[in-house]
């Protein structure tokens, strides 16, 4: 009877063992998944069983990472799965990940490719365990956004390029212009033909925000000056000049001020200046300039109060000359507004502007 005490002990450490080993067993079993899991969707083999579908599907935009899809499995025995659509017109859904348990629970699979068509998409998961869901394709909306500066002056444009009378434009030849944009989808924007170039820009914001985009310009310019432009995307419009050189050879001269005077730069002007009345070629500003190399010229001013003064031509003797400007356009409303007339093109020497003022009646 001594023994029976050493015997019970050893049978009681035996069975806590068993039960020990039992109890790993079953973590494993549950929670390991280091096998290939056993499962079928809810629904197979037919619909998916509430699947939900995350994301918007537009022909020809791809999927991104919010595109999903949502479903429900049974799973019996835990482990990694690797789960792949069929491709539909275009598009496909994948997925891969770890059971750490049986019973439902769910996966989520994420879409890939660009939608060739529109209407209702079925996509489905093969196999006898597998189902099928259903995804609208639509026609992406246009981009909501307006111009930054509408609708008066574009917010700082950067022009790019030279722009010369007599020659085309290149891909260099560019206007870059900001927006905000509300709505992404895709945009197109495009100003008049002015002096014989237009600008277009087309693409797609992906993004909503401030952003940029770059115009190109084409056609060949035929005067050379300072050209305003209307840039119009839907109902939004705002305006932005190009400066457009004479040809070479190109004058050395400056732009001469007769500081004190009221009209610093002016010898005369000519003409009178009603609102809401056009000018004519009676409408002129004689300026005071200095040469000091014969050339091609191009002086003007910018629009102010719908009134812009210009002349382009060409310097054949050096010394004081007097380019008489001429005004067009119509006076909005009445008052005294002053003009700078610049070179518009090379100026060596400086002397790039000076000021001008005209009364409107």
């Amino acid at each position: 009877m001594k023994g029976f005490p050493g015997i019970l002990r050893m049978a009681l450490f035996a069975t806590g063992c068993l039960l020990l080993l039992v109890t790993c067993v079953k973590e494993y079993s549950y929670e390991g998944g280091k096998g290939t899991a056993s499962y079928s969707f809810s629904g197979a083999p037919d619909a998916c069983t509430g699947a939900v579908v995350a994301g918007n599907y537009y022909k020809g935009v791809p999927l991104t990472a919010v595109n999903t899809v949502t479903a429900t499995v049974y799973v019996s025995v835990a482990g990694s799965f690797n789960v792949s659509t069929t491709t539909t017109h275009g598009i496909s859904y994948a997925g891969t990940g770890n059971f750490t348990d049986t019973g439902f629970q769910t996966v989520t699979l994420t879409g890939s490719g660009i939608p060739d068509s529109t209407g209702s998409l079925t996509i489905a998961i093969p196999g006898t365990q597998g189902c099928f869901f259903n995804i609208d394709v639509t026609t992406e909306p246009p981009a909501s956004f307006i111009l930054s500066g509408e609708p008066n002056d574009c917010e700082s444009p950067v022009i790019g390029g030279e722009y010369v009378v007599g020659t085309p434009m290149r891909s260099s030849d560019t206007v870059r212009i900001n927006v905000l944009v509300s709505g992404p989808g895709d945009y197109q924007v495009y100003t008049d033909t002015v002096d014989g170039i237009s600008f277009t820009a087309a693409g797609r914001f992906t993004t909503a925000g401030n952003q940029t985009i770059t115009l190109l310009a084409s056609g060949t310019p035929n005067e050379p000056g300072i050209q305003y432009f209307r840039l119009t995307a839907g109902a939004s419009q705002c305006t932005f000049t190009v400066d457009v050189l004479n040809t070479a050879p190109y004058a050395t001269y400056v732009l001469e001020s007769n500081f004190g005077d009221p009209n610093p730069c002016v010898y005369t002007v000519n003409g009178t200046y009603a609102s809401n009345v056009a000018l004519t070629n009676a409408n002129t500003v004689e300026i005071n300039a200095y040469v000091t190399e014969v050339g091609n010229f191009s002086i003007s001013t910018e629009r102010l109060n719908g009134m812009q003064f210009s002349l382009s031509g060409k310097f054949d003797a050096t010394g004081k000359q007097y380019p008489v400007l001429i005004g067009n356009g119509k006076p909005l409303s009445p008052g005294t507004f002053t003009f700078q007339p610049r070179i518009v093109g090379p100026a060596p020497l400086g002397g790039t502007t000076c000021a001008f003022t005209i009364t409107v009646r």
